[in-house]
């Protein structure tokens, strides 16, 4: 006898499933059709799943020939748990996949705006596992993207998680937020304290924008900042 320990719906039919890890390898093909009625391309997906539900971790549509025409139960997924490979298999293709390594989560998590995911891979290992990336540069890619939809607030505040107290880093993308009038977004999180200030012409930029767009907020912040 087994005892069900958790169950969860899927929104595709289900081709197969194998173990990878703590989480699932699941190959689906998807409920919906073309605009030709015909079937579309089969996906494979990384979840992980707890309490009768489970959380997409990343999906690839796989390129195979003929797929227009082929149900769900015209595929297979088997696995070879000793090398962690996975088979894929259909009638006129076979296609053998193997798991990410931390670069290849990472990119695929940036090249699908899901940055924070990303930055977690990199704050949870060590970076000697990671050869492509850091969290200076994948925050970078964050802020751009934030500052490019007027997310404005939330670029202030990555800024502090991403660079710190390191004026340097600051200011190399300070200028990103003057160039579109938002030093008020930033100026709660920049470093004011004497062993890592900024050089003083930023400071300097901060509190013209402030006179210029918001006068009380100037003077709010002149009684806030250390003049020292």
């Amino acid at each position: 006898l087994v005892d069900p320990v958790s169950t969860f719906q899927t929104e595709f039919y289900l081709s197969g499933i194998a173990p990878l890890d703590h989480q699932l390898v699941l190959l689906g093909v998807p409920k919906e059709l073309d605009e030709n009625q015909k079937s579309l391309r089969p996906q494979l997906y990384i979840v992980e799943y707890r309490d009768n539900d489970y959380t997409d971790i990343c999906t690839d549509s796989l390129s195979l020939r003929g797929y227009e025409e082929y149900s769900v139960n015209d595929y297979h997924l088997d696995v070879l748990l000793e090398e962690n490979r996975f088979f894929i298999v259909a009638p006129k293709d076979v296609v053998i996949a193997s798991p990410y390594d931390l670069d290849d989560r990472i990119q695929w998590f940036i090249q699908h705006s899901k940055f924070d995911e990303a930055l977690d891979i990199l704050m949870q290992n060590d970076s000697r596992s990671i050869n492509r990336h850091t969290i200076q540069s994948v925050g970078v890619d964050y802020l751009d993207y934030l500052l490019s939809r007027g997310m404005y607030d939330a670029a202030g505040r990555l800024g502090l998680k991403i660079f710190g107290k390191n004026p340097n880093l600051w200011e190399d993308q300070i200028y990103k937020f003057a160039s579109v009038h938002q030093l008020r977004s930033v100026s709660p999180y920049i470093p004011r304290t004497l062993d890592s200030k900024l050089n003083p012409h930023i400071y300097e930029m901060i509190l013209y924008e402030y006179l210029k767009l918001d006068s009380q907020g100037f003077l709010n912040l002149v009684k806030e900042w250390n003049p020292g």
